[in-house]
């Protein structure tokens, strides 16, 4: 079977899941009978193994923001969420590795872009944009130093307080972080279609 169609029945058992109120929030299940949004698509996972996610069905690093995803936001807005998921899931093998490393680098700039809407301590605001800065180079293959990275480290420190603002309204934050990452999906399959 090829990568396509190994795709394609993935995503048909991810709907089929969600249409029998099979699909699972806050818990992996089996990947048979009930899964996460992540297991329903790569079962080889289980419980958090990540590195086992077939390359075809999407890489490590999006494997490991899928529950994230799955989890995070809003009860109301998860059903669509998981509709879109499956929208774009069935078109992402269009993307090439490259691709995906530049949404890699995107979903960081989304994730930091939202804590810093949360804050007005203007070192956070500061550090936010800082490493937005030095992602948006990865993002577009100008790879920052380690030295770079090094002297940005403070932001780490420095962008807690736009991260505890953010927690007050995580999941209506985690809609809108899953919202533009799926967008971004959307835009590069739509660039290869």
């Amino acid at each position: 079977m090829n990568d396509m169609n190994d795709m394609t029945s993935r995503v048909d058992r991810l709907e089929r899941m969600q249409r029998d109120g099979r699909l699972l929030r806050s818990a992996w299940g089996d990947g048979v009978e009930r899964a996460c949004l992540l297991t329903a698509l790569a079962p080889e996972v289980g419980e958090g193994r990540y590195e086992a996610c077939p390359a075809s069905v999407m890489p490590e690093w999006f494997a490991r923001m899928v529950p994230w995803i799955d989890d995070s936001g809003g009860a109301q807005a998860w059903p669509a969420m998981v509709n879109r998921f499956a929208a774009v899931a069935r078109r992402w093998h269009v993307l090439t590795p490259e691709d995906w490393t530049r949404l890699e680098w995107e979903t960081k700039i989304i994730s930091v872009a939202e804590a810093a809407s949360h804050t007005k301590d203007a070192r956070a605001s500061a550090a936010c944009a800082e490493a937005i800065a030095l992602c948006e180079r990865a993002k577009t293959g100008d790879s920052p130093t380690k030295e770079e990275w090094a002297a940005a480290a403070w932001a780490v420190s420095a962008s807690a307080s736009a991260a505890s603002a953010w927690a007050v309204s995580a999941s209506a934050g985690a809609d809108r972080i899953t919202a533009l990452v799926l967008t971004a999906l959307e835009s590069a399959c739509a660039a290869h279609e």
